[in-house]
């Protein structure tokens, strides 16, 4: 899957339009269509940028990983919000686990 086609499968998966998209990174799009469709390929600035606020990591966007939510399953059916605070949990667990 290429990079343009995984940036559209999590911003679909955010319930997202392009629109949305680029109000809250400020990156134009017609900008992020060209990305979407392959056309330009989006620098590490705007991966980041697009990774935050869709809630995947940038691995994820770029190929490194295959599950766009660092593997929990089910993020897709909860509110942008309520999936925001499930993984500042998640990577907070795993920068201090318990004994």
């Amino acid at each position: 899957m290429s990079v343009g086609a995984r940036i559209n499968l999590a911003r679909k998966s955010a319930k997202m339009s392009q629109q949305d998209l680029e109000l809250r990174t400020n990156i134009s799009q017609g900008r992020i269509s060209l990305f979407e469709s392959g056309q330009k390929r989006p620098t590490l600035e705007n991966v980041k940028a697009i990774a935050e606020v869709l809630n995947v990591s940038a691995d994820f966007i770029l190929g490194v990983e295959r599950d766009p939510n660092n593997q929990v399953h089910g993020l897709g059916q909860l509110s942008g919000e309520d999936t925001r605070l499930v993984v500042q949990l998640v990577r907070r667990l795993l920068r201090y686990p318990t004994q």
